[in-house]
């Protein structure tokens, strides 16, 4: 029974993908969606419809405080995507996600926590102190190799095809 569903999958993907008037509809809903959900993960109120009223009344409202934290949030993703997509733009990269950062924070709460650097110091949770704590991370050593590996293993290997590296995942 499965393989008879999973047969019949990409005719339903096709289906659906008929009903959507175009991929950048589709991306501009996706976005906003995802937009909200992560900052409510931060204790933001807005809401999708909060988000969507204020886009349609931009030039006569004011963006609340959690309205303008989304909006920084399209914001720097906008900024990234474009960066990627452009040739002259920056690579994948702590560069490029401490550039979005910045801009994710611009005018906000935590304005003033160093935006678009890269945290220093450890986190962890449990424990009065790293040493004593279930989970202890200080994550920008890594991420700064990782991003090193990656970026000259495939991101700026010209011996790859675009689709391996990723390019077309950005419409």
């Amino acid at each position: 029974m499965p393989l008879g569903r999973a047969e019949h999958a990409p005719a339903r993907l096709e289906v659906g993908g008929e009903m959507v008037p175009s991929a950048d509809w589709f991306i501009y809903a996706f976005v906003r969606n995802e937009a909200v959900i992560s900052s409510q993960i931060e204790g933001i109120q807005a809401t999708l419809i909060d988000l969507f009223e204020y886009e349609a009344e931009q030039t006569t409202r004011v963006a609340g405080d959690d309205v303008r934290d989304v909006c920084n949030y399209l914001d720097a993703i906008k900024y990234a995507r474009g960066q990627i997509k452009s040739v002259r733009g920056l690579p994948l990269s702590i560069r490029l996600l401490n550039e979005a950062h910045r801009r994710l924070m611009r005018g906000v709460r935590g304005a003033d926590k160093q935006p678009g650097e890269s945290r220093r110091s450890q986190n962890w949770i449990g424990g009065t102190r790293p040493g004593k704590a279930g989970i202890s991370t200080s994550l920008n050593d890594y991420c700064k190799v990782i991003f090193t590996v990656i970026g000259i293993r495939y991101l700026h290997n010209r011996q790859l095809s675009c689709a391996k590296r990723g390019v077309t995942l950005l419409p």
